[in-house]
């Protein structure tokens, strides 16, 4: 099957993964609190976990847009935004201080979340948060099976700094035009039809490698000449053709002087004239020696 043909039917296979899915929340539920009813919603109701998962996706866009300078800020922001979760508390704490949570009230107030940082986001990080879960949950997948992440990644759909790390290097291992961490929609579709031995070759030296400082090998890959390449190639064809004017000097200028010897004047500027003596020798034969006469 050709790659035209898997990425046709990657939406095919995205809709069926979606109706067998079952989704968890991207922390342990082993290590939750008894008395955290948020945590115990999603970990029980996979609906509620679905949408943190997305509300997580976009969360992790904006976090990678702004940078590092801006993680803090943006925590504590979240935090204070997630606060709007307690509404949807209900009836007396149990005797772990647990309460139970109504999931529609929880998902439509997650929704609300994640469409007001959705609007802060720009480029590929808005194209990432416009995505489906299922798609990243599938791309996620696809970096672990190429040897980008490890084999043991938790598959999840959410894009932590350690994923970021690995888009970053399947970018240069592609040749992108951007390395930002994000997989825009062009990204998304190559990643998801890049299966031919090349890539097999590359997989195998990343496994046995630490991907993250993993050195790109470009020297076998083939790339089209960029604008950058081009003028400098004109600018070597360009002093290719004055070095050559110079070094073939003598010969022209007794060719135009019409010396009687411009046989001898170009065997000593051809044989010679790599030397600055038998340059000069062949200039001066030709500046000399008798013109033919007319």
């Amino acid at each position: 099957m050709n790659k035209v043909s898997l990425i046709a039917l990657f939406p095919l296979f995205i809709a069926f993964h979606a109706t067998a899915q079952t989704y968890h929340p991207d922390f342990e539920c082993s290590r939750v609190s008894p008395s955290n009813s948020i945590a115990h919603l999603l970990c029980d109701d996979s609906d509620s976990a679905k949408q943190e998962l997305i509300f997580d996706q976009t969360y992790y866009a904006l976090r990678q847009q702004v940078g590092r300078a801006g993680w803090q800020s943006l925590k504590k922001e979240v935090i204070e935004d997630q606060k709007s979760n307690a509404q949807c508390l209900q009836g007396a704490p149990d005797t772990n201080g647990r309460q139970d949570v109504d999931p529609t009230c929880f998902q439509n107030e997650t929704e609300k979340l994640t469409e007001k940082y959705k609007q802060r986001l720009s480029g590929p990080a808005l194209e990432e948060a416009n995505r489906p879960i299922d798609e990243h949950i599938a791309l996620q997948k696809r970096l672990a099976e190429l040897g980008f992440l490890p084999s043991n990644t938790k598959i999840d759909g959410v894009y932590g700094s350690s994923v970021r790390q690995a888009i970053e290097t399947w970018q240069r291992v592609n040749n992108r035009p951007l390395v930002n961490g994000f997989i825009s929609d062009d990204d998304a579709g190559i990643l998801n039809g890049n299966g031919n031995n090349e890539d097999r070759q590359i997989n195998n030296e990343l496994n046995s490698s630490n991907i993250s400082g993993y050195k790109t090998d470009t020297s076998t890959k083939k790339a089209d000449l960029s604008p950058f390449h081009i003028i400098f190639l004109l600018i070597l064809i360009i002093f290719g053709i004055i070095f050559l004017y110079i070094y073939m000097l003598p010969t022209i200028f007794a060719v135009k002087r019409g010396n009687e010897n411009i046989g001898m004047v170009a065997f000593i500027n051809l044989l010679l004239g790599w030397t600055l003596f038998g340059w000069c020798v062949a200039l001066f034969m030709a500046g000399t020696m008798q013109r033919k006469e007319k």
